[in-house]
Formats: structure tokens, C-alpha cells, sequence
């Protein structure tokens, strides 16, 4: 199906400037795809790492995931994709700043962290509301694969911040179906957001777009809300092509179902919106969000502020520490001493 090439607008508040100008016009363009058309392609992406703790028995001691915070949002529409740092975004909105690990010595480098010195706190602000008000917004759907898990985990991370209305593309296929989908994933782990159907966004993409989508690991378990710089281009690349392919595949579903005209250009969109079509498939999530629980906490690496329990934390893990040192002196005295006695 031809498509025209999108517009990639990176927000990356902390490490970048971002120009009003350009902001407000590719934002205009955005929220004219949305009311056309309905719907976006959504995805978010965050770190996860594999932590040992210090203290506790041998069986408590394995390596266990935890994941970081929602680092980077992705939102998609017909002619605009944009990336955004959401991590240093909502903290520089809602506290006035973000972790630096270096803030002590960073003062005179020029370049570092440019955005957050020069970015102001209007755009910052402007940039942030658009964004939460478009996350809220019921006439817009936001769709992808696995977006259930998404929803919940947005709001866990981030406290009254609602990711609704939402459809699944893989129910979405099941409701009007065009083509048989057959997963044709290489790799298992690809379809973990929707093991339970045995489809990925991958083997949707090639069955419904023909594009196949570059799932290069390292770029996956890279660092994606860490405090030490911008996103490379790897990470934004693969980001927007997730989102993009989220819409891609929801629009090739309609059009191969035959519900709605090829909607591929700005001119034939007009008065197009797929919205009653997606309504009845829907997924709300409640308002009353689970507060966090000491496994939900992002880890300390990659948030944009310390933890407030890492002191708490550290202390108690030295306390844990010279106790053991303590009992293992106490057991070689004691083992000297008996051996002397014999």
C-alpha cells in the first residue's frame, strides 16, 4: 500500500533544543491527522536490568528483571511521528528539574545538557500538557500490539497519567479480518506483548505491510531513560518505526477489509475517521490506579531524580554487610582459639 513519508519530530528536553516554531507547526499537522483519521499508532519503550541484592538468603540472592520507569513515548499519526523523552519531559513539567549525576561539575560545559538550560519553561510546559490532554482524549484511539500491558504500566509509573481509549491490533484483525495472520517472527521473544495470541508486531507488519521491522537487540535492551545523554539515532529510528508500523498496520486492516477507502495521502482523508469502527473494540482503564510496591519502583539508574529510599537502602546494605564481616571475625577467632586449646 503507498504511503507518504512521515515527519520524526524528537523531543529530548534535557540534551536538545527544541525550536517553538517547528514544534507548533509539526503539532498543528499531528492533531489534523488525528481528527481525520481517529486514531495513532502508540508505543513507549524502557530499561530494564537484571539486579542481585546484597542482603538475604542464598535463594533471594538470584539475579531478578526490574524494569526502569517509561522512558520514551511514540505517537504516530498519517504524516507525523514524534519521540519523546517522556522520563525528563514530566519531571522538568512537574518538578522544575531532573537527576544530574555530575550537577556539581557541569556547570561551565558549554554544551551539556543544553536543552534543560535553555529550553524554557512555557514550551517545556505547552509540550507536556498536548501531550498528557492527547493521551486522555477519547476521540482520539491510540492503537498497538500488546497496548493493554502499555496502559497499565504508564499509569503505574506515572501516578493519574491515563493512556485510554486504546484498541488492540491484534483483536482488531480478529474483528475484520482481511488476511490470515500467520506470525511469522524468527525470534520467540519477539512476541512476548502478545504471547498468548502467537503474534508480534513484526509478523503484523510483514502481513498487513510488507515492511519488515529492524529488531536489533542491542538497540532493544539499550539504555532508554538513562541521565548521561541523548537518545542515538538507532534508538530513535527503532522507536518511531514501532509506532509507525502500529499505525501502518491499523490502517492497512481497515483498507484490506474493505471499510475505508486507501486513506495514504492528505487529500483523500478528508472527512475519513475510522473511530466508530475502532469503538466498539476499545479498552478503558480505570482511574484508581495500584500504588507502587517495592518490585514496581523503578530502579535507581534510570530515573531522572534519586529514589528517596536509596539512602535508606544503602545504609541498610552496609549495616547487612560489616554484621556478616563481624560474624566471620567472631568465627575465625573462635577457630584459632580452639586450636590452640588442642
Amino acid at each position: 500500500m503507498e504511503r507518504i513519508d512521515r515527519t520524526r519530530f524528537v523531543i529530548d528536553p534535557v540534551w536538545k533544543l527544541v525550536k517553538r516554531e517547528g514544534y507548533e507547526k509539526i503539532w498543528k499537522i499531528f492533531l489534523d491527522d488525528c481528527e481525520r483519521c481517529g486514531f495513532i499508532g502508540f508505543d513507549m519503550e524502557w530499561s530494564s536490568i537484571n539486579y542481585k541484592p546484597v542482603s538475604g538468603n542464598q535463594a533471594q540472592n538470584k539475579k531478578k528483571p526490574v524494569e526502569g520507569q517509561v522512558a520514551t513515548l511514540q505517537l504516530s499519526s498519517l504524516r507525523v511521528t514524534f519521540v519523546v523523552k517522556f522520563i525528563d519531559l514530566f519531571y522538568l513539567a512537574t518538578k522544575g528539574k531532573c537527576y544530574n549525576p555530575f550537577g556539581r561539575f557541569s556547570k561551565k560545559w558549554p554544551q551539556y545538557r543544553i536543552g534543560e538550560k535553555k529550553n524554557s519553561s512555557y514550551l517545556i510546559n505547552k509540550i507536556y500538557q498536548d501531550i498528557v490532554s492527547l493521551l486522555q482524549s477519547d476521540a482520539v484511539v491510540k492503537v498497538g500490539v500488546g497496548i493493554r500491558g502499555d496502559q497499565v504500566k504508564l499509569q503505574r509509573d506515572y501516578e493519574n497519567l491515563i493512556l485510554n481509549p486504546c484498541v488492540d491490533l491484534v483483536t482488531l484483525a480478529q474483528n475484520y479480518p482481511a488476511k490470515k495472520l500467520d506470525d511469522t517472527s524468527s525470534c520467540p521473544h519477539e512476541n512476548s506483548k502478545s504471547s498468548n495470541m502467537g503474534k508480534s508486531l513484526k509478523a503484523m507488519s510483514v502481513n498487513f505491510t510488507g515492511k519488515i521491522l529492524n529488531k536489533d537487540y542491542f538497540v532493544i535492551l539499550s539504555n532508554w531513560g538513562g541521565a548521561l545523554g541523548s537518545l542515538s539515532k538507532m534508538q530513535i529510528n527503532y522507536a518511531a518505526e514501532d509506532a509507525e508500523a502500529s499505525f501502518d498496520i491499523c490502517q492497512s486492516i481497515f483498507v484490506q477489509a474493505g471499510l475505508v477507502a486507501n486513506i495514504s495521502s492528505p487529500s483523500s482523508i478528508s472527512g475519513t475517521s475510522c473511530l466508530s469502527l475502532l469503538e466498539p473494540l476499545i479498552l478503558k482503564i480505570e482511574k484508581n490506579a495500584p500504588k507502587h510496591t517495592e518490585k514496581q519502583k523503578p530502579p535507581f539508574y534510570n530515573t531522572s531524580v534519586p529514589p528517596e529510599s536509596f539512602n535508606n537502602l544503602l545504609s541498610s546494605n552496609l549495616s547487612t554487610i560489616m554484621n556478616d564481616v563481624t560474624a566471620a571475625q567472631g568465627k575465625t577467632t573462635k577457630m584459632m582459639t580452639s586450636s590452640v586449646h588442642t
